[in-house]
């Protein structure tokens, strides 16, 4: 979706027939093979209106099939916890790999760095959620899925984004 490595086209998501088509998709699968949930790592290399149009229609399928706990969660390879929230929270995926919380661990563990670099982090922990979670009575905010490590950080030579941070590509 969006610009896929090593392939020069793009798949133009900012189509309606292209947007229609993946909710067709991704609706195939839970329908045909009874999925709950989807890990999508190309979550910020794909426009986020693609995302706001697709999700709410795919949760909604599932949860009219009797998936009502259907989970989604993508991977937006960022140290910061303001970017990674913004894809969460307006890009409708239920949760993000933590990428924010993989970095403050490991500045603080192998880099010396102080505690309160994880306490600074936990206190952003409300920008994961959106408004609309905030008015609901009784609401159990969505979290980042906790994440430290992958298996590509791993081994003799473990691959690293940019930012320092460990990746799968």
């Amino acid at each position: 979706m969006g610009r896929l490595h090593r392939f020069p086209d793009d798949v133009f998501t900012e189509k309606p027939e292209v947007v229609k088509g993946f909710k067709d998709i991704f609706k195939g699968y839970v329908k045909n093979y009874g999925v709950d949930g989807f890990r999508i790592d190309t979550y910020k290399h794909v426009n986020i209106e693609f995302w706001q149009q697709v999700m709410p229609d795919v949760e909604k399928y599932a949860a009219s099939v009797g998936k009502k706990k259907f989970y989604v969660f993508g991977e937006v390879a960022s140290p910061t916890a303001p970017e990674v929230s913004w894809w969460s929270t307006k890009g409708n995926s239920g949760s993000m790999l933590d990428f924010a919380f993989q970095g403050a661990i490991r500045k603080t563990l192998s880099e010396n760095a102080q505690v309160s670099t994880l306490a600074d982090l936990f206190a952003q922990d409300d920008m994961y959620t959106t408004e609309v979670q905030r008015l609901q009575p009784g609401y159990l905010r969505e979290q980042p899925l906790t994440w430290a490590a992958s298996r590509a950080c791993c081994g003799p030579t473990p691959r690293r984004s940019p930012t320092g941070l460990c990746c799968d590509g």
